[in-house]
């Protein structure tokens, strides 16, 4: 059944060691919690997407690489990463806390089909790391308003997509290794000093009006993928947006100013 632990060091400390949710839910609550994830804590089978769910309420420490399933950051929750984590369902970020996610700089690879931010005050999301959509099916980034990311990286399948629901702006880099991004109608703001776009999986497109936007001082391009819109407004209008090779365009470039 499902279970809470208030204010405790959760440790699953053995690299071999797993944890099976079934279906059912882990809250871990109260303030200054650890959980030691040197194992695997998971739905009901590794390295697979199920049901089970880690509800986070509390303030929570992560160390270990091992996997998590569905994780929930609930009203008033945090969670801090202390290492690269693979979240193997859905990550849903519904507290206003700052930094109520914080990325430590590491790695955050989601395998669900949603990555959803429900509470959209801004600051809850300290991103400093890289957030990236490793799914070998279709996912959604459900960035609520005003969040900025840092880093953004799509490594799926080659035939699946990633859509944006809504407009996002990443301070770093956006980067396709394998599949696609369909923007939608919706932006993806590009605000780094430079932003450098790399494009080499299949395609970015948008079905709607959407653009990446290099909104920053400067930007770069490169990469063997299909670009779509872009829109090139950068803050410093003598500063450029770079070729760094040939570009496979089909789409709209608009450029304002830069």
């Amino acid at each position: 059944s499902s279970a809470t632990f208030s204010s405790n060091t959760v440790s699953n400390g053995h690299a071999g060691a797993v944890i099976k949710l079934n279906g059912f839910q882990l809250t871990l609550s109260g303030g200054g919690a650890t959980l030691t994830n040197t194992g695997s804590l998971i739905s009901s089978t590794v390295s697979t997407v199920g049901s089970g769910n880690l509800n986070i309420t509390g303030v929570v420490a992560t160390t270990g690489t091992g996997q998590l399933p569905n994780v929930t950051i609930g009203s008033g929750g945090k969670l801090t990463l202390g290492a690269a984590t693979s979240v193997y369902g859905d990550f849903t970020l519904n507290s206003s806390v700052a930094g109520a996610l914080t990325d430590g700089g590491l790695i955050l690879s989601v395998y669900g089909s949603t990555f959803n931010r429900t509470n959209n005050t801004p600051g809850n999301y300290t991103a400093t790391g890289t957030l990236t959509f490793a799914s070998s099916t279709a996912q959604q980034l459900n960035p609520g308003g005003s969040l900025v990311l840092n880093h953004i990286v799509i490594n799926k399948g080659s035939a699946e997509v990633l859509t944006l629901t809504a407009s996002v702006e990443a301070a770093g880099n956006l980067t396709i290794t394998a599949g696609s991004l369909d923007l939608g109608n919706f932006n993806l703001n590009l605000s780094g000093a430079p932003s450098v776009f790399s494009n080499g999986g299949s395609a970015y497109s948008t079905t709607g009006v959407g653009y990446v936007v290099f909104m920053g001082a400067s930007g770069n391009v490169t990469g063997a993928g299909t670009f779509g819109n872009i829109l090139v407004n950068l803050t410093v209008a003598a500063n450029t947006v770079a070729t760094q090779s040939s570009i496979n365009f089909s789409g709209t470039l608009y450029i304002n100013q830069g």
